[in-house]
């Protein structure tokens, strides 16, 4: 995901998939501290935020 490293991926008991990530970039949304994004996978595979 842009702006983030240290990403672990998990699904919740609800099917949900979330992200962890520590924001490490200067125009990241978090900078310094620590996240949880509910991610989704597209057809090919590739990782998506989920934006609400």
């Amino acid at each position: 995901m842009p702006y983030a490293g240290h990403d672990v991926f998990f699904q919740d008991v609800r099917g949900q998939w979330w992200s962890t990530l520590f924001g490490n970039d200067d125009d990241a949304p978090v900078r310094k501290q620590a996240a949880v994004v509910p991610v989704e996978f597209d057809k090919q595979g590739h990782i998506r935020p989920v934006v609400q």
